[in-house]
């Protein structure tokens, strides 16, 4: 057994040996050579790298490991290579073929390359109301190292520089996605048509009658002249009423067609396509501006777009024949009292031939709403 003594005798030793080891690894002589008079030198590999002084000449030079090759300057580094000619010769090629440089070897662009988006923020998937912008920052140029830049942003690719965001909700002039629209507007439409069909013919009847007939209006004989009065006056004004029911629902529903095909920034309402015909002064001109923002949203159903559509004078024409109708109407339920029957009779004659003229004239204003609203759906 080794007692305490000589174990520490040992490690002291053993510690001795180490450092020895260590100072001769650090001390091996190297062979380094004058730069410009050849002088020969053996000098520890600790000055490898450091500036020395030639004792013959006087030259300092920095200490390099024999055999090593000079580092390339970085300029040096990043150039690529040439890319080599190629003799083609052997394949029957008479000119030397320069070989195409590697693209993936080449080194990467000094200018880092923008991010794909942009600083665009993604907003709104029918694409908006205002043109995306591709003017950069001037704070932040293009390449500052006057070469094009190779990653170009998507966002400022002239081929998509004219897509504007879908703003058919606040106004914008870009073409929504056309809807699917119902069948109901061109039955209520029909349903309108057919009852007033049937109002005109009984009008026309009743009017035919009261002129032909001969008859005072207070007599009530009872011969056929006056039976068929009746039941052409009933057919005439029952058709009428269920035409003018049929009507109104017809202009809510294709008015609200107009939004799901497209419109936007409408005036009236389906609601209120109904409801103006009942405001005292304001429906002498509010139904007709309804059905004509219909007919024009109908046309063009792309966001705003339908406001430059012009109104057909059918329109116009209609309406103001109407407003007369329903002032003569009103003047000539006035002035009957103070007349004779055969006059009464050639009012109320004239009366029926008017209002079966403007059932008339808004059939047509019904069949073009229908034709320019599923115009679209068959296209």
């Amino acid at each position: 057994m080794l007692d305490l003594p000589t174990v520490q005798r040992l490690n002291y030793w053993h510690s001795d040996v180490r450092s020895i080891h260590r100072i001769y690894l650090n001390s091996m002589p190297v062979q380094i050579a004058c730069p410009k008079c050849s002088k020969q030198y053996k000098l520890p590999d600790s000055v490898l790298g450091k500036a020395v002084k030639c004792k013959q000449c006087g030259t300092a030079f920095r200490t390099k490991a024999p055999g090593a090759k000079p580092s390339a300057s970085p300029a040096q580094a990043k150039r690529p290579a040439a890319p080599a000619k190629q003799n083609l010769s052997e394949f029957g090629i008479d000119d030397d073929f320069q070989q195409q440089p590697d693209l993936f070897g080449a080194p990467l662009p000094s200018q880092q390359a923008s991010a794909g988006l942009g600083n665009f923020a993604a907003e709104d998937p029918g694409f908006g109301g205002e043109a995306i912008s591709t003017q950069r920052s001037p704070s932040k140029p293009a390449n500052s190292g006057g070469d094009e830049n190779p990653y170009q942003s998507v966002l400022t690719n002239p081929a998509l520089r004219s897509i504007k965001k879908n703003a058919g909700r606040s106004g914008g002039s870009a073409t929504p996605v056309v809807g699917a629209i119902g069948g109901a507007a061109k039955i209520m439409g029909y349903l309108f048509i057919v009852f007033g069909s049937i109002g005109v013919i009984g009008l026309l009847g009743s009017a035919i009658l009261l002129i032909s007939s001969g008859l005072p209006a207070e007599e009530a004989e009872p011969d056929a002249m006056l039976y068929a009065l009746a039941g052409c006056g009933i057919v005439g004004i029952g058709s009428f009423l269920l035409a003018m029911i049929m009507g109104l629902v017809f202009w809510a529903i294709a008015h609200g067609n107009t939004t799901t095909l497209g419109a936007r920034d409408q005036v009236f309402s389906p609601g209120w396509m109904i409801g103006c015909w009942f405001v005292p002064f304001a429906n002498l001109i509010w139904p007709y501006q309804g059905m004509a923002e219909t007919y024009q949203a109908s046309v063009k159903p792309h966001g705003t777009k339908w406001k430059n559509v012009p109104v057909p004078a059918i329109f116009g024409g209609t309406w103001a024949v109407f407003i007369i109708i329903s002032i003569v109407d009103r003047i000539l339920d006035k002035t009957a009292e103070n007349v004779d029957a055969r006059t009464v009779d050639f009012f109320l004659a004239g009366q029926a031939t008017m209002w079966a003229l403007s059932v008339v004239l808004f059939i047509f204003l019904v069949l073009a709403v229908i034709k320019a609203q599923y115009g679209h759906q068959s296209s």
